[in-house]
């Protein structure tokens, strides 16, 4: 039976994370999703102990495309700027 199963492209994925709450930054995260629909991205919200904010999203960015997988993070990471969050994209493991 395994002769017989296909193998799909891998998954590949990266992430941005944000000082934001996934209301506060919703809209643009909604645009950016809608202009790249082979691009699943996928939001997990964490409570912290920070200084500079209660919230925290870690956006998780996932496809098949490494190139427009870090496009959409560059997309995410400039939208949370222009709304004055702090956000970071991790470097990519080696």
């Amino acid at each position: 039976i395994l002769d017989t199963l296909k193998i799909g492209d891998a998954i590949l994925s990266r992430s941005v994370h944000a000082d934001v709450s996934e209301g506060e930054i919703a809209a643009a995260l909604q645009k950016i999703q809608l202009a790249h629909e082979n691009i699943d991205i996928g939001s997990y919200p964490q409570e912290t102990n920070s200084t500079i904010s209660k919230h925290r999203v870690i956006f998780v960015v996932r496809g098949t495309d490494q190139e427009q997988i870090n496009r959409v993070c560059e997309e995410i990471l400039s939208a949370c700027q222009a709304g004055g969050f702090e956000a970071i994209i991790p470097a990519a493991p080696a």
